[in-house]
């Protein structure tokens, strides 16, 4: 177990942030949403305390527990005025400790569940993400959506969810965060309340790395009648947030499409007019990292969107970026800097970022010093090392007439179609 605490007495004012390695890469084969669902069964019912009156007690300290299921992790979220502190920290320790996963209400979140899964199917934007991960990370545990497959919701049980709790729900497994109007007497009632109450558990094995990939592009299309416009998402594996070319690397992928004056929004919002909402990032995981551009261009120029792209990320590679692009890129981060860290809750959050991705808690404070010295070379040679364009995965989210300028695109190895409603793993290569 870590702690990690961001003292402020000006607000009477705490949030609390409870981690657990406990995410989707965890969920059995046919058992996808399986991490999700004892997330979610957790506050449904306990030893002393009924769902609903676990609700009503919450709304009595003017609070709610928020759930957050990824692939690496599971995140609880509380706050409260400081003097409603221990009346929280009574259900709060019920909910994390005692929970006792009434079958009724795991039909119930099952069915739930399974109206989000639809729900996402109405997002053309969202489904472009959701496919987008599953084809980056095919054939591994990241794979699956978080919220599993209706096939695999169907079949978890009581059983499942007590077994997974009992694996995974450990004192080792949890980082803690605390915030706002606190000091070490708070700091012990918290963690006496919730993770020490769980047995201690044992650290355990990192996730296997997510492969390359077969070599070639890799392109998938969602069909989804009657789009005039689609969404495309692009990208490829990337460095883990621990890796020392992280960094560098952010640098490199901001100036080339983070901002309003960068290369790639230029080039396809600037010049061509062919989306308006467009960029790119570089997503830190502790164990792998992701690179994703996304845009969304009208059909008829989605063949010649994604060949403009897959040029600039060649010449990315071998040629880097202007010394401009990069110091703007600098400048951007820097200033942009002090709006993540600006209240107690914003600071916890990057510092519990850092310490999730495995990178020094000390990048804080010298996040501003550590971009400074981010040099022009250092910036491209990150960069290079690990883009591959003729690797990128992607995915476009549209109608099913871009099969026939699609398939043209020149790299093109594997070409898949599956409907929007899709659902299970992606069919075979």
């Amino acid at each position: 177990m870590k702690v990690i605490q961001v003292e402020n007495h000006t607000l009477t004012y705490i949030a609390l942030v409870l981690n657990a390695r406990a995410g989707s890469a965890l969920d059995p084969p046919g058992r996808e949403g399986l991490a999700y669902v004892t997330a979610h069964m957790l506050q449904r019912g306990t030893r002393r305390h009924t769902r609903e009156q676990v609700a009503d007690e919450l709304d009595l300290v003017g609070t709610g527990i928020n759930v957050s299921v990824g692939a690496e992790g599971v995140q609880f979220f509380v706050d409260c005025a400081s003097a409603n502190l221990p009346g929280l920290l009574d259900v709060l320790s019920e909910v994390l400790a005692a929970p006792i996963f009434d079958p009724a209400e795991l039909d119930k979140l099952k069915r739930q569940t399974l109206a989000e899964i639809h729900e996402l199917r109405d997002s053309d934007a969202g489904l472009a993400a959701y496919f987008f991960s599953a084809l980056l990370h095919e054939g591994h545990r990241y794979g699956p959506p978080a919220r599993g497959y209706e096939t695999s919701l169907a079949s978890i049980t009581r059983d499942d969810v007590v077994e997974f709790y009992r694996k995974h729900y450990t004192q080792a497994a949890f980082v803690v965060g605390i915030a706002g109007d606190i000091g070490p007497t708070i700091r012990d009632q918290v963690l006496d309340a919730t993770v020490r109450r769980l047995p201690a558990g044992r650290t355990r094995p990192a996730t296997p790395p997510v492969p390359a990939g077969p070599h070639g592009l890799d392109l998938l299309l969602v069909t989804k009648p009657e789009r005039t416009q689609a969404q495309v998402a692009v990208g490829q594996k990337a460095i883990p947030g621990s890796d020392p070319r992280f960094m560098p690397a952010t640098v490199a992928v901001t100036g080339f499409g983070g901002t309003f004056t960068s290369v790639l929004v230029r080039e396809i919002r600037e010049k061509r007019g062919w989306s308006y909402g467009v960029g790119a990032g570089l997503a830190p995981g502790r164990y792998t990292g992701t690179f994703r551009i996304r845009y969304a261009p009208k059909n008829e120029n989605v063949a010649e969107a994604l060949s403009l792209t897959l040029d600039l990320l060649s010449a990315l590679r071998t040629d880097g970026l202007a010394n401009e692009h990069l110091e703007f890129a600098r400048n951007y981060l820097v200033n942009q800097h002090p709006f993540s860290v600006d209240t107690p809750v914003h600071r916890l959050d990057f510092l519990l970022t850092l310490q999730l991705t495995g990178r020094p808690l000390s990048q804080l404070d010298r996040f501003a010093e550590t971009v400074r010295t981010v040099t022009d070379a250092d910036a491209n040679s990150a960069i290079s090392s690990f883009l591959e364009p003729e690797r990128s995965r992607i995915v476009v989210v549209g109608d099913a007439s871009l099969q026939d300028s699609l398939v043209k695109l020149p790299g093109i190895a594997r070409f898949r179609t599956v409907p929007f409603d899709h659902d299970g793993p992606l069919p075979p290569r």
